[in-house]
This record gives structure tokens, C-alpha cells and sequence, in this order.
């Protein structure tokens, strides 16, 4: 899964980026895919965390 080209929407707004990592939450297990965006959000994020089912 790292290295894929992903959508996913942020504050109502579609961003595309790439994955850079997959990592599992302790408690339930669940996938989490670090994707770094193409462009920052307004807020300075180049980075977010998002669960792996959010994922386009």
C-alpha cells in the first residue's frame, strides 16, 4: 500500500497524496495510513493520519 496515489477529504474538501506508511491502532487493530498531501492544508499539515476504509 505505500508509495499509492489516495483521495481523501479533509475539512469538506477532496486532497490527493501518497501513502508513506500503514500503522495499526493498539486497542482494536485497525489499519492507519499516513498520507502525505501534495499540497499543505491551510493549517501548515503536509501529513494525516487516516483510517485505511476512508481511504479512495
Amino acid at each position: 500500500m505505500e508509495g499509492r496515489r489516495v483521495t481523501v477529504t479533509v475539512d469538506g474538501e477532496t486532497r490527493t497524496g501518497s501513502v508513506t506508511a500503514v500503522e495499526y491502532t493498539r486497542l482494536a487493530g485497525s489499519p492507519v495510513a499516513v498520507v502525505e498531501l501534495d499540497e499543505p492544508l491551510a493549517d501548515g499539515r503536509a501529513a494525516l493520519a487516516v483510517g485505511v476504509d476512508e481511504l479512495d
